[in-house]
């Protein structure tokens, strides 16, 4: 159980820390932007997005790059065929930065509501399994609804009874 805990505090803190580093990203990469050629292959960071794309080897310039940048911001995830202009096979994506970074915040709150709500079933001497209250029965009984074995360790204030309060959901 513990275990559980400390894996679910560090998701949350790494989700949270993705979202705020995205965050940052985005408004720093308002002008200016960084590109990695890599023979075909070309990523990049640049107004307010994260590109990907596929050039023909004869325009690579491999290795990375970084300057300033006057292209207009991206606020929505998009695809262009650039072979008219380039050649075939030629194309780019790009997903703006607020899209992975509202996904990390959602997952972080998911996680931390699941983390309160196995912290509240603890604290009403509650099954964390599935809420049944466990008031009158003896720490080490198993749990008469789903069988779940007791918890190892429950506060000492609620011991043999339960704590009013609405019925968990």
């Amino acid at each position: 159980m513990r275990l559980l805990k400390t894996a679910r505090r560090a998701a949350c803190s790494f989700f949270l820390a993705i979202s705020v580093l995205l965050g940052a990203m985005m408004v720093v990469n308002c002008g200016w932007y960084v590109r990695w050629d890599a023979g075909t292959s070309v990523w990049s960071l640049s107004t307010g997005a994260m590109h990907f794309g596929r050039q023909p080897a004869r325009y690579s310039m491999p290795g990375l790059r970084v300057g300033g940048s006057a292209a207009a911001f991206h606020w929505l995830p998009g695809y262009k065929d650039l072979a008219a202009s380039y050649g075939p096979g030629t194309s780019a994506i790009w997903i703006p930065y607020w899209m992975p970074m509202i996904a990390a915040i959602v997952i972080a709150g998911l996680i931390r509501r699941a983390e309160q709500s196995t912290l509240r079933r603890e604290a009403r001497a509650s099954c964390v399994k599935c809420g049944y209250l466990r008031a009158g029965f003896a720490d080490e009984a198993v749990c008469p609804e789903c069988g779940a074995a007791p918890i190892a360790k429950r506060c000492s204030a609620f011991k043999g009874r339960a704590r009013e309060g609405p019925p968990l959901s």
